[in-house]
C-alpha cells in the first residue's frame, strides 16, 4: 500500500509517549481453568486499570473467537482440511493472517516481516498483531456505521492501542496504530517478554497450575511473572522501549550466527573428546593385548607335544637300563 512520510512523523508523540495518546488497550481473555495465564491477564488489566485511572483508554478482554472470524471472513483462512489439532492449526492461521496484514496494511511491512520470520516466538508475535487489526477492524466498522457523513474529514482518526497475547512465560505485546479511513497500520513497538529468569523452567510451569499440591510454586511463578510484565509494560507506557524491525533484524540474524557458532563449537569439543576417549580405550586395549600376549604360553601343535612325550619316555626307559 501507499504511505506518505507525514503520516509517520505526525506519530513520533505517540510513539515516544504512548500514555498521553493511548485509546484502547486489548488483552487476550483466558480460560478459567488456566491458573497461571488467567491470573495474569487479570494482573495485567489491574495494572492498566491503576496506570490509566481518570483517562478515557478503553481496556477489553478480547476472545480468541474474534481473530478466527477476522481471517475466515476477511482472507478466507481456512487450514482445517489441513491440519487436524484445533491449537496447532490455529497458529498456522494466525501466521498466514499477520503475514497479509504486513504484506498489505502495515507501512515497513518487508521490514517487520523479515523481524517476523526470525523471531522464536512467532505464533505469539503474529497473535498480539491479528488481535490488534480484529479489535480495530471491527471498532472501525461501528464506527463508519455511526458517522458515515463524516467519513471524508475523517483523514486524521486514528486509534492507538497496546494487544496483548498472554502467555505462561513469553506474553506478546504489539503497540500500533490504526487509520480508519483507510485501514492504515504502524507499528510502534512489537515483541515478546520473557517473564521468568533463566534458571526457571517455563515449560513445566503449565502441567504444574490446578494441581493443589503445587500452589506454592505456581503462586510464586505468578507472582514474578506479574511483577515483570508491569514492569515492561510502565517502560512501554513512558515512551522507553524504542524499536526499529530492520535494526532488531540485523541483531536477530546476527544472534543466529552467534547460536549456530556455539552449536558447531559445541560438537566439535564434544567431537575432540570423543576422539580423545576413544584414543585412551585403544591405547588402553592395545596395552592389554601385549600384557595378555606375554603372559600367554607358547601354543604346542600336537605333533610337537607327540615327539616330546616320545622324547620323555625315551629318557626314562634308558636310564633305566644303565641302572
Amino acid at each position: 500500500m501507499t504511505s506518505t512520510t507525514p503520516t509517520v512523523v505526525s506519530l513520533d508523540n505517540v510513539r515516544r509517549n504512548p500514555k498521553e495518546h493511548l485509546t484502547h488497550v486489548f488483552i487476550e481473555r483466558q480460560p478459567a481453568f488456566n491458573g497461571l495465564t488467567h491470573p495474569l491477564a487479570f494482573g495485567i488489566y489491574s495494572f492498566f486499570q491503576f496506570v490509566l485511572a481518570g483517562s478515557q483508554v478503553m481496556i477489553e478482554f478480547i476472545a480468541g473467537l474474534l481473530k478466527r472470524q477476522m481471517w475466515r471472513s476477511k482472507w478466507g483462512i481456512d487450514m482445517t482440511n489441513f491440519f487436524k489439532d484445533d491449537h496447532y492449526r490455529n497458529k498456522q492461521e494466525g501466521k498466514e493472517c499477520a503475514k497479509k496484514l504486513l504484506e498489505q496494511l502495515v507501512q515497513r511491512g518487508q521490514e517487520w516481516l523479515l523481524y517476523m520470520q526470525h523471531h522464536k516466538k512467532r505464533d505469539d508475535l503474529c497473535d498480539s498483531l491479528v488481535q490488534f487489526y480484529a479489535r480495530a477492524g471491527q471498532l472501525r466498522e461501528e464506527w463508519l456505521k455511526g458517522e458515515e457523513s463524516k467519513l471524508p474529514t475523517a483523514e486524521n482518526k486514528w486509534l492507538h492501542a497496546i494487544s496483548i497475547d498472554v502467555g505462561t512465560v513469553n506474553p506478546a505485546f504489539c503497540f500500533a496504530s490504526y487509520r480508519f479511513l483507510d485501514e492504515e497500520i504502524v507499528i510502534h513497538v512489537w515483541k515478546t517478554e520473557n517473564l521468568l529468569t533463566d534458571e526457571d523452567d517455563g515449560k513445566q510451569a503449565a502441567p504444574e497450575v490446578g494441581k493443589l499440591a503445587n500452589f506454592d510454586k505456581t503462586e510464586e511463578l505468578l507472582k514474578r511473572a506479574v511483577a515483570n510484565v508491569n514492569g515492561f509494560l510502565a517502560r512501554l507506557l513512558a515512551g522507553e522501549i524504542q524499536q526499529d524491525p530492520a535494526v532488531d533484524h540485523q541483531l536477530q540474524l546476527e544472534a543466529e550466527r552467534l547460536r549456530k557458532e556455539q552449536m558447531r563449537e559445541m560438537r566439535r569439543a564434544r567431537q575432540r573428546s570423543e576422539g580423545d576417549a576413544g584414543d585412551e580405550m585403544a591405547s588402553v586395549k592395545k596395552g592389554n593385548k601385549k600384557k595378555n600376549q606375554a603372559n600367554k604360553k607358547p601354543r604346542v601343535s600336537k605333533k610337537q607335544l607327540a615327539i616330546a612325550r616320545n622324547s620323555e619316555t625315551l629318557g626314562l626307559d634308558t636310564a633305566g637300563v644303565d641302572g
